[in-house]
C-alpha cells in the first residue's frame, strides 16, 4: 500500500490535497492525469482512482468477460461495492442500468450461437460508446444482460443516458427474431435504479430497485426504460415515475388496440384530518390506504403512484370502464373497513375517499393528457357529489339521466371488441331496446315521470347483465343499447 498526493493548478500554483491510500501506487494517478475527463473535485478523483484501480482487474481472466472484453459479474460487484462504500462517505447518488436484450433466446435459435456471439459483441460495444462517461462502468450481468454502473449520477441523469442506449441500439437496425412483436429490429428493455448510499441502505437495494424497473420494462411491452421510483412514504411509484410509465404504455396500448382505465382517488378532507391529528398520524393513513389499494388491486394487471399529497392514480390494462368501476367499489370499500377516525370530516365520523374515472381506447387523435384530464375532470364532480346523498365515484361518458355510458362510447366500444373478438375469433352480440310508445307515455305523464321510467328501465338493464365484460349503453332518448363479448346469438337471445 502506498500513499499518493493528489494536487491541483490553481492561478499557476500546485497545491497538494490529502493524500489518498492506493494499493497499486502512483502508476494510477498517471492515468487520471494524461485522461481528458480529468477530475475537478476530491471526490471526483477518488472516484477516478478507484475507477483505474478496478480497471486494471480487467487484465485478468478473472475479471474479464471473453467475448464481450467488457468487466464480468465478478467486475461488476467489486466496482459496485467499492464505489457504495466511497458514495456513502460523500453523501452523492450511485445509479445503475440493467439492460436486457429483448427475445435474445428466440433470436440465437433462428440465427445460429455463432452470430448471436458477434450480435453481442455489436451491442456491447454500442452501450459502451454511449455510456461512456467518467468512471461510469459497463459489465456483463448474465447471458444477454447487462450492466451500467455511473458514479454521481441522478434517477433524471440515469434516464437520459438509459434512452440514448435503447435509441442507439434500436439504431443499429439488427433484424429481430420473428418471436418479436415489438420491431423488426433488435431492442433492449432497461431498469434504472438511483439511491444515495447511506446507513440505512444497502447495495442490494440499488441492484433490486433497478432489476424490478427491468422487469416492469419487459413485462409492460419491452423496448423501453423504466425506473424505479417510489413515494419515500407510501411506498407506492411516484406522480414522476407514472407520467413516465403512461407514456409510454399508451404508445404500447395504441399499438395493440387495447383499453386503458384509469382511477383517481382522492382522500376527502385531508387537509381537515392533517390539521386535527399528528402528522405521523396522517402519515400513517396515508401509508394504510396505500397498502390497501395494492392488496384490492394485486390480481389485476396494474399501475399504481401516489398522484399528489392526498391522492392516488390506478392505471388498468385491458379493462373497461365496468370493470373498473368494480375495481374501484372494491376499494372504496376496503377502505372503509379500516375505520380511521376522522372527526374532523363533514361525511363521517370515518375517512372517505373519492374517485374520478376514465378510460381509453388509445389512437392518434387523443393524448395520455386526456386520460388524465377526463379522469381529474370526474375526480372534481366526485368531491361535489359527496355533498349530497350520491355515490362518491364519478365515470366519464356517463349519461347524466340513466348513469348508462353514452353514444360516444358506445360507437368506441363497439369498434374496440368488433376488432378484439374478430382477432380472437370468438362471437359479439349486440342487443337494440326501444321502449314502446315513449313519446305518448312522456306525453300523458310528463317529463318527470318519463325520466323516472327511464331511470328505473336502465337500472333494470343494468341488474340484467352481470358479467364484467358485458356493457349498456344510453343510445338515444328512448333507446337503449347491450353489448355482448363472447356471446352468441342463442345466449343474447335469452338474456
Amino acid at each position: 500500500m502506498s500513499q499518493v498526493h493528489l494536487a491541483t493548478v490553481k492561478d499557476g500554483q500546485i497545491q497538494l490535497i490529502n493524500p489518498i491510500v492506493l494499493s497499486e501506487g502512483a502508476k494510477i494517478l498517471v492515468t487520471a492525469l494524461e485522461s481528458e475527463n480529468n477530475p475537478q473535485t476530491v471526490g471526483d478523483w477518488e472516484q477516478w482512482l478507484l475507477f483505474e484501480e478496478i480497471s486494471q482487474q480487467l487484465k485478468s481472466k478473472e475479471y474479464l468477460d471473453q467475448l464481450t472484453q467488457i468487466g464480468n459479474r465478478h467486475y461488476f460487484q467489486n466496482y459496485l461495492a467499492k464505489s457504495w462504500q466511497q458514495h456513502q462517505v460523500r453523501s452523492q447518488p450511485l445509479a445503475l442500468i440493467l439492460i436486457d436484450i429483448d427475445f435474445f433466446k428466440f433470436y440465437a435459435g433462428k440465427y445460429g450461437f455463432e452470430q448471436a456471439d458477434d450480435c453481442l459483441v455489436v451491442v456491447v460495444q454500442c452501450i459502451v460508446n454511449v455510456s461512456k462517461r467518467p468512471m461510469s462502468a459497463v459489465a456483463r450481468y448474465g447471458a444477454d444482460k447487462f450492466a451500467v454502473i455511473l458514479p454521481n449520477t441522478t434517477i433524471d441523469d440515469a434516464l437520459i443516458v438509459a434512452e440514448s442506449i435503447r435509441n442507439a441500439v434500436s439504431s443499429l437496425a439488427i433484424p429481430s427474431s420473428d418471436y418479436s412483436y415489438t420491431s423488426p429490429y433488435l431492442t433492449v428493455s432497461l431498469g434504472v435504479g438511483s439511491i444515495i448510499p447511506s446507513e440505512t441502505n444497502n447495495v442490494k437495494d440499488l441492484i433490486e430497485k433497478a432489476d424490478l424497473a427491468l422487469f416492469k420494462a419487459k413485462t409492460q411491452g419491452h423496448d423501453q426504460v423504466f425506473a424505479f421510483d417510489l413515494d419515500e412514504l407510501t411506498q407506492v411509484d411516484s406522480r414522476r415515475c407514472f407520467d413516465r410509465y403512461l407514456e409510454k404504455i399508451w404508445q404500447y396500448s395504441k399499438r395493440q388496440q387495447e383499453l386503458l382505465s384509469l382511477i383517481l382517488i382522492g382522500v376527502d378532507y385531508f387537509r381537515r384530518y392533517n390539521n386535527n391529528y399528528e402528522c405521523v398520524e396522517a402519515d400513517n393513513y396515508l401509508v394504510s390506504i396505500a397498502e390497501t389499494i395494492t392488496k384490492v388491486t394485486e390480481n389485476y394487471d396494474c399501475f399504481i403512484a401516489r398522484y399528489s399529497q392526498d391522492e392516488f392514480a390506478v392505471l388498468l390494462r385491458d379493462v373497461n370502464i365496468k370493470e373498473a368501476l368494480i375495481v374501484a367499489e372494491l376499494i372504496k370499500k376496503a377502505i372503509a373497513d379500516l375505520a380511521i377516525l376522522h372527526a374532523a370530516s363533514p361525511l363521517s365520523d370515518h375517512v372517505t375517499v373519492s374517485m374520478g374515472i376514465s378510460t381509453f381506447i388509445p389512437n392518434e387523435e387523443e393524448l395520455p393528457r386526456d386520460l388524465i384530464r377526463k379522469a381529474e375532470h370526474c375526480l372534481l364532480v366526485a368531491n361535489n357529489n359527496n355533498c349530497y346523498p350520491r355515490s362518491s365515484i364519478e365515470l366519464f361518458g356517463l349519461d347524466p339521466l340513466t348513469r348508462l355510458l353514452n353514444r360516444k362510447y358506445f360507437n368506441e366500444y363497439l369498434e374496440y371488441f368488433w376488432q378484439k373478438q374478430k382477432r380472437e375469433e370468438q362471437p359479439l352480440s349486440l342487443i337494440w331496446i326501444d321502449i314502446d310508445r315513449f313519446k305518448k307515455y312522456n306525453d300523458r305523464y310528463g317529463h318527470f315521470k318519463g325520466d323516472d321510467c327511464l331511470i328505473d328501465i336502465a337500472q333494470a338493464i343494468s341488474k340484467t347483465i352481470s358479467r364484467p365484460t358485458d356493457l349498456a349503453f344510453r343510445y338515444a332518448g328512448n333507446i337503449f343499447t347491450v353489448l355482448l363479448p363472447n356471446t352468441n346469438v342463442n345466449s343474447a337471445f335469452s338474456m
